[in-house]
Order: structure tokens, then C-alpha cells, then sequence
């Protein structure tokens, strides 16, 4: 991590900014921010515009060093609501998150996986159905944690069903747009592109 605690030399900080390549600098920024001094802040700022990159990646710099209140995570959430689904493309309908929950075992070794989804209603239930019927016919084969971690990824996927179609932004949308906030403040509100977030 690049954050500067009191007494690291600022120049030695500036060269390892230096020998980045632009993705590593563009991820430093976008997803490992948090907690940097204002000296580094600046220092990322200026290495930034020394490379001619996009000049909001310092904001997304400043917004994981600071208080993210409910407005933040509102306004984020309105502009990810009225986007086109980054699965299927459709743009005939407002987007809201879910969280899928899979659960897969073979004899000794059980895999449980949850991820956050931003999608239509449509794409959220094939997301959660997905992860469900998975689980439902993978997830039961291990033991110990076959047999207790698949009941868990049922009661969360059947429960988050019941939230695609809130009219109001969810808590799983909010939860994502908390976790992107970097990559969230570098996109360009005008051209929003869904390549810029991590969606894996």
C-alpha cells in the first residue's frame, strides 16, 4: 500500500508512483486509496497529470479519503439506477443490486462464494436462481461445511429475491456503490462505462 505514515521520504514515494504502469496507477487510485496522507494525495495527483490520464482519478483519490454520507451513496446509486443492465443491455428498466450466495462441495472440500450484483430484475433473479440451484444440487456433497454452508446460500438467495424489484435503491446497490466508490468518482457521469468496474 502507498499510504504515507509521518517520516517516509516523499521522494521515495513519488518514484514508486513513477515506475507504475497506468493500470497499476489507475487501480492504486480507483481501489486502494483509502487512507493515503494528503502528501501522497498530491503526489498521485501530480503523477496523474504529469501522464495526461483522466483528471478524475484524483477525485476518486479524495472520495475514499473521506466521510462517505448517505448523499454520496444516494447520488451514485441514481446514476448506477439509470444505466443500461451491464448483463443483458437492457435499458427499460431501473437497476438495483442483490447479493447471489453459491455453495459448492466435494467430499472434504466446500467452496462459499457471495457476490454482490448490480443488474435489471431480470438478470438479479437469473444471477440468484443461478447461484441457487447450484447450490442446491453441488453444495450438500461435503462435510462438514457442505451440509451447514448450503442452507446459508438458500435462506440468502431466496431472501434477497424479495428486494429486485424495490422501488427504492436497495441495500445490496448501496453496499456496491460503497465497495466502487473509487472507480465510481473517476467515471464520467456523461459516458458511463460499465468496463470501468470490477463486476467479477
Amino acid at each position: 500500500s502507498l499510504t504515507m505514515k509521518s517520516g517516509i521520504d516523499t521522494t521515495m514515494v513519488a518514484g514508486r508512483y513513477a515506475r507504475m504502469s497506468n493500470e497499476e496507477l489507475i487501480g492504486q487510485v480507483t481501489l486502494n486509496a483509502a487512507g493515503m496522507t494528503p502528501e501522497a494525495i498530491e503526489i498521485a495527483r501530480k503523477e496523474i497529470v504529469a501522464r495526461g490520464l483522466n483528471p478524475r482519478l484524483a477525485e476518486a483519490v479524495a472520495v475514499q479519503n473521506r466521510e462517505w454520507t448517505e448523499d454520496y451513496i444516494a447520488a451514485y446509486c441514481d446514476l448506477i439506477s439509470k444505466q443500461s443492465c451491464p448483463h443483458c443491455g437492457k435499458n427499460d428498466s431501473r437497476l438495483n443490486g442483490t447479493e447471489s450466495a453459491e455453495t459448492m462441495s466435494f467430499l472434504l472440500f466446500t467452496s462459499f462464494k457471495r457476490k454482490l450484483v448490480v443488474g435489471c430484475k431480470s438478470c438479479l433473479n437469473k444471477a440468484v436462481f443461478g447461484a441457487l440451484g447450484k447450490s442446491f444440487v453441488l453444495g450438500w456433497w461435503g462435510i462438514p461445511w457442505g451440509l451447514l454452508r448450503t442452507p446459508q446460500s438458500i435462506f440468502i438467495n431466496l431472501n434477497n429475491l424479495r428486494f429486485h424489484s424495490s422501488k427504492t435503491h436497495n441495500e445490496c446497490l448501496q453496499r456496491f456503490v460503497t465497495a466502487h466508490r473509487g472507480e465510481l468518482a473517476a467515471i464520467d457521469e456523461d459516458a458511463f462505462d460499465w468496463d470501468v468496474l470490477d463486476l467479477s
